[in-house]
C-alpha cells in the first residue's frame, strides 16, 4: 500500500501521516499544495464540516476512515488553523506553485530591462506579502500601517538588489560571457532569497516581539511565548524564503543549458515545463523541513509559562 492510499483509524486531533518524520510531513504537504483542492466549493466545505461535526458528537454514520480523513484534510487546507476562517484561494499553499509559475518566468527572462526587473520583483513581493499575511500565526494582529511598511521595505529591497546586482554583472568586464550569463541568472534568486526573508520577518515581527500562543497536547492555550515566536519565524524563513526559490530559479538555467534547444518557441515551452516541475517538486519538499504545528520543550520557554504546566512538550502553529 502506497502513502497516498494510507488510511489509518481516524483521529480528529491528529494527522494521517506521522509528523515526527520528514517523509510523513512531505506526504502531508504534498496533499496541502495539491492545486485540485482549489476546486472545492462552499458546498464541499459545508459537507465536510457536517461530516466531522457528526463524528465528534458520536452520531452513527456510514462514513469510512478515508472519508473522514479527506474531510479533515480539505478543511485543514482551506481554513486558517488559528482563526478557522477561509483563506482566500490565491493565497493558499495549494495556489502558491501555480501563481509562481508566471512570476518565475518573468524573473528568469534573459537580459531584462530595468523596468522589467522592477516590475517582476514588485509582483513577486506583492504576492509574498499577501501569502505571508494569510498564512501567519494569527495570535497577533497587524495594523494596516505595519503591513504597508513591511510591503514597502521588502519591495524596495528586492528591486534594489535585483537592479544593482544585475547592472554590476553586466558591467563586470573581468567575467567571461558564459560565466557572466550564468551569474546573471543567479541574480533573481539572490534578490528573492534576501527580500523574501526580510518580507517574512517584517510581516511577522510581532510574533518575536510579543509572542505567539503556546498550547498543550489537548489544544488549550497555556500562554504567549516570544521564544516560540522566534522559533516559528526562523523555521518559516529557512524553509520557505531560502529553500523554496532554489529549485525553480537555479535549476532551470542549468537544465536548459544541457538541453541546448535553439528554437526560441520550443525553448520557451521547455523552460516553462521545467520551471513548473521544479516549483511543484520543491514546494512540499522544502516546507516539510518542519511540522506546521511544532513542538517545543517546556524547559525552553519563559519561566512564567513553565510554571503553568507540567507537560514536557508544548505546541505552537509556526504558520506556512
Amino acid at each position: 500500500m502506497g502513502p497516498w492510499n494510507y488510511w489509518p483509524t481516524f483521529d480528529p486531533n491528529g494527522n494521517r501521516y506521522d509528523q515526527n518524520t520528514y517523509f510523513g510531513r512531505y506526504c502531508h504537504f504534498v496533499n496541502l499544495v495539491n492545486p485540485m483542492r482549489l476546486l472545492a466549493t462552499d458546498t464541499d466545505l459545508n459537507q465536510a464540516k457536517t461530516l466531522l461535526d457528526g463524528h465528534s458528537k458520536g452520531l452513527k454514520t456510514a462514513a469510512t476512515d478515508q472519508q473522514l480523513w479527506e474531510a479533515k484534510e480539505l478543511l485543514d487546507m482551506t481554513l486558517h488553523p488559528d482563526t478557522k476562517e477561509k483563506v482566500p484561494a490565491p493565497f493558499r499553499m495549494s495556489a502558491f506553485a501555480l501563481v509562481n509559475v508566471p512570476i518565475c518566468v518573468g524573473l528568469m527572462t534573459p537580459n531584462p530591462t530595468i523596468a522589467a526587473t522592477l516590475f517582476w520583483q514588485w509582483i513577486n513581493q506583492s504576492y509574498n506579502v499577501a501569502v505571508n499575511f494569510a498564512n501567519r500565526n494569527a495570535s497577533n494582529t497587524m495594523k494596516n500601517e505595519e503591513i504597508m511598511r513591511a510591503y514597502g521595505i521588502a519591495t524596495a529591497t528586492s528591486c534594489s538588489i535585483a537592479v544593482g546586482l544585475g547592472q554590476f554583472v553586466k558591467r563586470s568586464g573581468f567575467l567571461s560571457p558564459g560565466v557572466r550569463n550564468l551569474v546573471q541568472r543567479v541574480v533573481p534568486y539572490t534578490a528573492i532569497a534576501v527580500s523574501s526573508s526580510l518580507n517574512i520577518c517584517l510581516m511577522r515581527a510581532d510574533e518575536a516581539v510579543n509572542g505567539i500562543d503556546v498550547r498543550n497536547a489537548a489544544g488549550e492555550v497555556i500562554g504567549r511565548s516570544t521564544v516560540a515566536g522566534k522559533e516559528a519565524l526562523f523555521q518559516t524563513v529557512f524553509s520557505r524564503a531560502f529553500l523554496v526559490p532554489v529549485a525553480p530559479l537555479l535549476l532551470p538555467p542549468l537544465i536548459m543549458s544541457r538541453l541546448n534547444i535553439r528554437n526560441p518557441r520550443l525553448r520557451f515551452a521547455a523552460e516553462l515545463m521545467v520551471i513548473n516541475g521544479c516549483i511543484f517538486s520543491a514546494l512540499p519538499a522544502c516546507i516539510a523541513a518542519f511540522p506546521q504545528v511544532s513542538a517545543i520543550k517546556r524547559t525552553e520557554l519563559e519561566p512564567a509559562l513553565q510554571a503553568k504546566t507540567t507537560e514536557e512538550l508544548l505546541y505552537f502553529n509556526k504558520g506556512l
